[in-house]
């Protein structure tokens, strides 16, 4: 059985991403779509709308038939640490292909950009470039754009979704991965933005739409199978967003101030600038505007305040940057991913993937337990706001 990999978060799940689950089979004639799905905390630096849960089931009623989760060391990073976790998971499973939605049409655009760090003399200049940039006061993702734009004269193409692709194919190299990279040319709305387009709309959208209360404008945008699934969450406001974390960030904040500067993506004197924030501010709106800065992008600046919720340090950081996930959690399978689990353990008996959370700890390795600690430390605080009962074992869809 031949299987194609994406890596998602479905934050919530939409139209757009059943067109991507069903372009990355077709395009690689594979029998199953596997997706490795952020859980309750996410790249950006978020907490997810709706839980890891509500999420896997939309996307095995649409086209994908395994969902297995990213831990949240990985899940809750830089796009770098982010990509790496994902692609050793899909590459752990045997996947063929990996799929990303992207805003060019030709993956050889973005391959260009990898090749310029494989070789030394331009990696050296693109080096100092973005030095010269990041003096100016820039963020790192504008520093680096600039220094492409003057090595390589391609403007507009550190877009969000090729951004991430291209840390995929960094990824792929670093593990030495047979896996292939493939894109599908974006369709409708754009990364950010709020308009609609061939009734797909961008995540950004329609959580927008979802906060302010227009669920019934979202109708259209998101799988039929899936209306009754989020309208459920929602009318029981089981949302989550970060400032509803503000108390609980504050706390930490004033309580444990001296902690903030092994907190993973805190620079030195940003911990002051955390406190100060938090010392003064009446509600999440006043500390995030006390604390943002050119400097950062505004998920980065998330990162670090969901990794001082979660407590996610530079040294646990650190540890998983040099090591794969040592295994897999399956969320949610449907037949055809039971199938090819099935198949995958005869092609691979010693591969371990966790289907039940009860006996899992006996048959992690000391990095494992270390990585799944944290997951269920996310899961604890994510149901501080919005409980739900933690399942055990794997969704299963007909």
């Amino acid at each position: 059985m031949k299987s194609v990999g994406v890596v998602v978060e479905y934050n919530p799940f939409h139209n757009g991403h059943k067109y991507h689950a069903a372009s990355a089979k077709e395009k690689t004639e594979a029998d199953v779509v596997i997706a490795v799905m952020s859980g309750n905390f996410l790249q950006r630096g978020e907490p997810a709308l709706f839980n890891k849960w509500i999420r896997t089931e939309a996307a095995l009623k649409n086209g994908v038939d395994i969902v297995l989760e990213l831990p949240v060391l990985y899940s809750n990073q830089s796009a770098e640490i982010f990509a790496y976790g994902a692609v050793s998971i899909l590459d752990s499973v045997g996947c063929s292909n990996i799929v990303f939605g992207s805003e060019t049409k030709s993956i050889n655009e973005l391959k260009e950009i990898v090749e310029i760090e494989n070789n030394n003399e331009l990696k050296e200049k693109l080096d100092t470039i973005v030095k010269e940039e990041l003096k100016k006061g820039l963020s790192y993702p504008n520093a680096y754009n600039n220094a492409i734009l003057k090595l390589s004269g391609k403007n507009d193409v550190l877009t969000p979704n090729n951004i991430l692709g291209i840390e995929y194919m960094r990824a792929l190299k670093k593990i030495n991965s047979k896996m292939e990279p493939e894109l599908v040319k974006r369709k409708g709305a754009e990364f950010y933005s709020e308009t609609v387009s061939e009734n797909i709309a961008s995540a950004t959208l329609i959580r927008k739409k979802i906060e302010s209360g227009n669920i019934n404008e979202i109708i259209s945008l998101i799988p039929e199978n899936s209306v009754d699934l989020l309208k459920k969450e929602y009318e029981s406001s089981k949302m989550v967003k970060l400032d509803d974390f503000f108390d609980i960030l504050k706390y930490v904040i004033l309580s444990q101030p001296e902690k903030l500067k092994y907190i993973q993506d805190i620079e030195s004197g940003f911990d002051i600038r955390l406190y100060k924030g938090a010392l003064k501010s009446k509600n999440y709106n006043e500390f995030f505007e006390s604390i943002i800065t050119k400097r950062y992008t505004i998920s980065r600046v998330q990162r670090m305040l969901t990794h001082i919720i979660l407590d996610i340090d530079v040294e646990s950081s650190e540890r998983i940057k040099r090591s794969k996930p040592p295994y897999s959690r399956i969320l949610g399978v449907n037949n055809v991913g039971r199938e090819y689990l099935k198949y995958l353990k005869k092609r691979d008996p010693e591969i371990f993937l966790m289907t039940n959370t009860k006996c899992s700890e006996e048959k992690l390795s000391a990095l494992g337990n270390f990585i799944y600690e944290y997951d269920k430390r996310a899961t604890e605080i994510y149901k501080i706001l919005s409980y739900y009962e933690e399942r055990k074992m794997p969704i299963l869809v007909e």
